[in-house]
C-alpha cells in the first residue's frame, strides 16, 4: 500500500499541469451544462452572446473532456513503459500490483471523483435529489472507465510514440472495418436478442483488460499484441456474422385481425397522381437499393388504450412467386383512440405512421416496379393502458410526476417544443397533451368549441451514454397548417401529463394486393 501511494503521489506531481487543464475543462463543462436544459429559442432571442456560447459548449465539451482524459491516461500508462528495452522501473523495488493499483487510483481520483462531484452538483442544480438514482451515476462512471480500457491497452503494448502511432493506425483500420460491417443493416436487438450484443461487449472490454493485466504482470509484449489483434479481428468477424434486423419474436405473439389492438392501413397514391421520380443516387448504395415508403399507419385503437409501434417488417411478392424481405426495421410511433366527432387532420395521422424507409433491392425493383405485387406487413407493437393527470407548474417549469421538469418555447414556431430534463437512466413512453387554438390567448368563443388536441409523445429509448446524469429530451406539439387558419398550442392552455402503463407486446399482420412499387419511391 505504501508503494502504491508513493507512485500515485509521483504521478500527481508529474502530470500536475495536465490534471489542472482537465479540471478547468471539467469546470467549464459543468458551467455550460445547465444551458442545455433551457428552451432553444431563448438563446436565439437574445441574439447569441454568452448564453448561446454556453449552449454550444454543453453540446461539445463532453467530447473534448473525454479526449483530454484519454490523452492523460495514455501518458500515465507510458510513464513506466511496459514494452521495449527501457523499462527502468523493473530495476527498482516496484511490484507490478502496486504499480497497476497506483494507475487505477490515479484514474479514480483525477477522473471519476471530480466527475462525480460535478454530477452531484448538476443534479442539485436541475432540481433532483443527488442520490435518487445512484445506479445512473455508477453506470456513467463505469461506462467511462470501460471506454478508457482499449486506449490503456494500446499504450501498454507500445514502447514509444512511434509504436503507439503504428498500433493506433492498425486499430483505426480495424475499427473502420467493424463499423462498415456493422452498418450494413440495422439491428434491433434492443427487443431481446441481447446475446450478440453481450458477446461483442465482452470482447471489446474484456480483451483489453486481459492485455493490461498481462503486460503489468509478465510484460510479454508480443503475446499481448497478438491477443489484442485477435480481439479486434474477432469484433470484425462478429459484425460480419451477426444477424441484422432481428427481433425477439417470442416476446411479440401474433394476434388475429379480429382481436388486434390496431388495424394496419396503407395510404395509396391517387391514380391520377404523377409517379414520383425514381431514386437513383440519393444514397451511398444507390446502385444496389431503391428507397420505398409505403405510407403505413395504424388506426382503430380502443378508447383508453395507447399503442406504441416498435418495429415493422415487409415482404414483397411478385406474381411469379419472387419475394423480397425487408427484415425488421425499428420504428417509433404512437397510436391513440380517435374521439368521435373530431376531425383526423394529417398531422394527427402522421403520428400513427410507421416511418420506416425500406431499401428494396434494385434488381427486384427494376423488374417489378410497374407490375402489381402483394405486400405482407407485420408490425410489432406494445399495448399500454392510458393514464392522464393535470400538469403542475412551478416557477415557469412544468412538473412531470416521477420524471422531471419541462419548459416550453416562448416564441410561436411550427414545432412547439418542450425542453425536458430527468435524472432517470432512460425515458419511458410519456406524452404531454394540449389544446390547440387559432390565436393565443384563446377567445371565449373558441373555448366553447369542441377541443382540438395534440399530444407530444416521446420515450421508448434505451439508456443513453453521457457524462451528465441529467438526461434531456424534447417532446413537441405540431401545428396544424392544413386548416384554413393555423392551430397551435398556447402557453396558458391546460396541459395533461400522460404516462401509460404497459399491458402487453404483440404482432399484427395484414396483406395488401395490387401494389405498384413505382408509386411509393421516396425522393430524398
Amino acid at each position: 500500500m505504501r508503494q502504491t501511494i508513493h507512485i500515485f503521489k509521483k504521478d500527481l506531481r508529474r502530470f500536475s499541469w495536465e490534471i489542472a487543464a482537465t479540471l478547468i475543462l471539467l469546470g467549464v463543462y459543468a458551467w455550460c451544462q445547465p444551458a442545455s436544459w433551457q428552451p432553444l429559442d431563448m438563446f436565439f432571442a437574445v441574439g447569441g452572446g454568452s448564453a448561446f456560447l454556453r449552449y454550444q459548449g454543453s453540446m461539445v465539451l463532453g467530447l473534448f473532456l473525454v479526449v483530454a482524459w484519454t490523452i492523460l491516461l495514455v501518458r500515465l500508462v507510458q510513464e513506466e513503459s511496459l514494452a521495449g528495452d527501457k523499462q527502468f522501473w523493473v530495476t527498482r523495488p516496484y511490484c507490478w500490483p502496486s504499480l497497476l493499483a497506483a494507475k487505477v487510483l490515479f484514474v479514480i481520483v483525477v477522473v471519476n471523483l471530480p466527475l462525480l462531484i460535478v454530477q452531484l452538483g448538476l443534479l442539485r442544480a436541475a432540481g433532483f435529489a443527488p442520490f435518487h438514482h445512484p445506479d445512473v451515476l455508477l453506470f456513467i462512471n463505469l461506462g467511462l472507465d470501460a471506454i478508457f480500457l482499449p486506449f490503456a491497452a494500446l499504450a501498454a503494448i507500445s514502447g514509444s510514440r512511434t509504436q503507439l502511432t503504428r498500433v493506433a493506425i492498425v486499430a483505426l483500420i480495424l475499427m473502420i472495418a467493424w463499423l462498415a460491417l456493422g452498418s450494413s443493416g440495422f439491428s434491433v436487438s434492443w427487443h431481446g436478442t441481447r446475446a450478440w450484443s453481450w458477446l461483442g461487449e465482452v470482447i471489446l472490454f474484456g480483451v483489453p483488460l486481459v492485455v493490461i493485466v498481462r503486460q503489468y504482470a509478465w510484460r510479454k509484449t508480443v503475446q499481448s499484441r497478438w491477443i489484442l489483434l485477435g480481439g479486434a479481428l474477432a469484433l470484425v468477424l462478429l459484425s460480419a456474422v451477426e444477424p441484422k434486423s432481428t427481433l425477439n419474436e417470442a416476446k411479440y405473439p401474433v394476434v388475429s385481425s379480429q382481436n388486434a389492438y390496431i388495424q394496419l392501413h396503407m395510404e395509396r397514391p391517387p391514380e391520377s397522381q404523377t409517379p414520383r421520380p425514381i431514386l437513383t443516387k440519393a444514397l451511398t448504395q444507390a446502385d444496389r437499393y431503391v428507397a420505398i415508403d409505403l405510407d403505413l399507419y395504424g388506426d382503430e385503437v380502443a378508447d383508453g388504450s395507447v399503442v406504441e409501434g416498435n418495429a415493422v417488417r415487409v415482404t414483397l411478392q411478385a406474381a411469379d412467386g419472387t419475394q423480397w424481405d425487408s427484415g425488421w426495421e425499428r420504428v417509433f410511433n404512437v397510436m391513440e383512440h380517435n374521439q368521435p366527432g373530431t376531425e383526423t387532420s394529417p398531422p394527427v395521422r402522421d403520428t400513427r405512421r410507421f416511418n420506416a424507409l425500406f431499401l428494396v433491392d434494385k434488381n427486384f425493383f427494376d423488374r417489378y416496379k410497374d407490375a402489381p405485387i402483394s405486400v405482407h406487413v407485420t408490425a410489432a407493437a406494445t399495448l399500454f393502458r392510458d393514464h392522464a393527470e393535470p400538469i403542475d407548474e412551478s416557477e415557469g417549469s412544468l412538473i412531470l410526476p416521477g420524471i422531471g421538469f419541462c419548459r416550453a418555447t416562448e416564441r410561436p414556431v411550427s414545432l412547439y417544443m418542450y425542453t425536458c430534463r430527468t435524472d432517470r437512466a432512460s425515458i419511458p413512453l410519456l406524452g404531454i397533451t394540449s389544446r390547440r387554438f387559432r390565436s393565443c390567448p384563446a377567445s371565449p368563443d373558441e373555448l366553447l368549441r369542441p377541443p382540438d388536441q395534440s399530444t407530444a409523445w416521446t420515450g421508448g429509448g434505451e439508456t443513453i451514454e453521457r457524462l451528465s446524469p441529467v438526461l434531456t429530451f424534447t417532446p413537441y406539439l405540431q401545428r396544424d397548417e392544413t386548416k384554413p387558419q393555423s392551430f397551435a398550442p398556447c402557453n396558458d392552455a391546460p396541459l395533461l401529463f400522460r404516462q401509460p402503463e404497459e399491458v402487453r407486446k404483440f404482432r399484427v399482420e395484414k396483406d395488401f394486393k395490387d401494389v405498384k412499387l413505382a408509386d411509393f419511391v421516396r425522393q430524398l
